[in-house]
């Protein structure tokens, strides 16, 4: 992990750009914006690489404004606070201090505000996320593989009644393979509904260019099965003896010559940018009832089981992350997946939900 700074408590760099104009005399009346934030990233990010903070204010003056750039140590818990004065039109108008306390993190995008008030035309800040080198390997690239939650090449059955959110397909096989939907030929011609999808049923047989999409679907998920189990280095090398039952896992590249189970809860602890890989040589099995539960801001979209046997979640089990698997995924009554089923063979259902991952 990189270090900006030595740690050595507050550090901080400022840049300001044209504080006043020439134009204003010494003693024109003072327009104060006080600005403080409570950051707390070691809550969400044990080692953030930097945490920054961009803002800039300005008034009906438009020769008049600052630009300031805080870079912090990863100690920092708490901004300090600054007074930025600015020439202000109207010194009748009393500006109040304008306090802002930080969204609980991790923050995941940038958060903006203004602030108009007479005389002083606008405050204006963002603040940048705290930012972490993401742990693990590179994630594993779909392609239009990941327009699916679920996608097989020999069919999709189901024993009703499922709840499917997000598109399925089957391809080079007819959409004859696709069972216990009860699917309902949309009038293009290109997709079908049903009452058990929210999304919709594509197959290699419908009308163009649906044929075309769902060969190069399938020709993605083998490929991105190939790059998941071509990874170099693993970092963990037959973990349990391909028994991870009960344990926590930080994110990484994972290799077993074995089958993997799964019997009680397996915890994946990382950040939201953390990637897990898993390279399985035989069979995965969720036992009924186990989970695999994701913490510390970890997302489904970046958890790979890649799967040279049978993947099989059985009665309840839940499981996290997309399955890439070079034969078939069985899913027993019950049974709950938060990712995508990507298999190379055929996918079975059972009264299952299948949710496909926030982007």
């Amino acid at each position: 992990m990189r270090t900006l700074f030595p740690k050595i408590g507050i550090a901080f760099i400022a840049i300001a750009f044209v504080m006043f104009s020439s134009t204003f005399a010494i003693s024109m009346p003072k327009c104060v914006f006080t600005l403080t934030m409570d950051v707390s990233c070691e809550s969400s990010f044990p080692n953030p690489d930097i945490v920054h903070l961009d803002f800039s204010l300005s008034t009906a003056e438009p020769a008049t404004w600052a630009t300031f750039l805080v870079i912090l140590t990863p100690e920092v818990k708490i901004f300090p606070i600054w007074s930025i004065p600015l020439p202000l039109i109207d010194p009748s108008i009393v500006i109040p201090t304008i306090s802002f306390t930080s969204p609980s993190l991790p923050w995941v995008g940038i958060y903006s505000g203004l602030f108009t008030a007479a005389g002083c035309q606008a405050f204006q800040f963002s603040w940048i996320e705290c930012l972490q080198e993401p742990e693990g390997p590179e994630p594993v690239e779909l392609g239009t593989a990941g327009n699916f939650v679920i996608l097989a090449k020999s069919g999709i059955s189901n024993v009703p009644t499922s709840a499917i959110t997000g598109d399925i397909g089957v391809s080079p096989i007819a959409s004859t393979a696709i069972t216990g939907f009860s699917l309902s030929l949309d009038s293009s011609g290109q997709f079908s509904t049903s009452d058990q999808i929210v999304g919709k049923a594509y197959a290699a047989d419908y009308s163009p260019p649906t044929p075309a999409l769902m060969t190069t679907a399938i020709s993605d998920m083998e490929a991105a099965y190939t790059d998941a189990a071509g990874r170099p280095t693993p970092d963990f090398i037959g973990l349990g003896n391909g028994d991870i039952s009960g344990l926590t896992l930080v994110p990484g590249l994972y290799k077993w010559v074995t089958g993997v189970t799964v019997s009680t809860n397996v915890i994946l602890d990382g950040g939201p940018n953390d990637v897990w890989i898993f390279q399985i040589s035989e069979g995965l099995t969720i036992a009924s009832g186990a989970s695999v539960i994701l913490a510390g801001g970890a997302q489904t979209k970046n958890i790979f089981w890649q799967v040279a046997g049978v993947a099989v979640l059985n009665t309840t089990a839940h499981l996290e992350g997309i399955v890439l698997c070079q034969t078939g995924i069985t899913l027993a009554t019950g049974a709950t997946v938060n990712g995508r089923l990507l298999a190379q063979t055929a996918v079975t259902l059972d009264a299952s939900t299948v949710t496909q991952p926030t982007p």
